[in-house]
């Protein structure tokens, strides 16, 4: 029998371009490494250091940083997000946006760190954190995403911790 293999796509976004069987793996591997983190954790098995970028603000460094994750092979959507991201966060004060490639060995972290089930936009100050989870529901929708992702910041900056 020949039947194709089945072609999935690279991100939420469905487009054209599809994602190659060994990314497949190694995204369920990122999946397991994230269960197998959770139920250490549940076990009270000692937990991993604070990733570097959880460190706590000192004068110079940054309050709030924006982190936009993403994959090696990346569509329209995906750069669009980004370009978005940078026009909203780069000229507010003490905010830095960090544009993460969660394929890269070194950032696999990040998947458990924040609970990552698809590449979006997270904001962290110290140990704090959120995830927007609707940016790939308005990314075609630029008015609408700047305004998510602005909201959110401010939201997120005047929270105490």
């Amino acid at each position: 029998m020949n039947s194709k293999p089945e072609e999935t796509p690279c991100c939420p976004c469905k487009c054209k371009q599809k994602k190659p069987a060994w990314k497949r793996m190694v995204g369920l591997a990122l999946v397991a490494f994230a269960a197998i983190a959770v139920l250490r954790a549940f076990n009270g098995a000692p937990k991993t250091p604070e990733p570097d970028t959880a460190k706590a603000s000192v004068a110079g460094e940054p309050s709030l940083t924006v982190f936009y994750f993403h994959g090696r092979q990346r569509c329209m959507t995906c750069n669009s997000m980004e370009r978005m991201v940078h026009e909203v966060a780069d000229n507010l004060p003490s905010v830095e946006v960090k544009a993460i490639n969660l394929d890269e060995p070194a950032n696999e972290h990040f998947v458990a760190d924040f609970g990552l089930t698809m590449r979006t936009v997270v904001l962290q100050h110290g140990s704090r954190f959120t995830v927007l989870d609707k940016c790939w529901n308005l990314a075609h929708d630029e008015a609408a995403f700047k305004d998510y992702i602005s909201k959110n910041i401010a939201d997120f900056a005047a929270a105490k911790e």
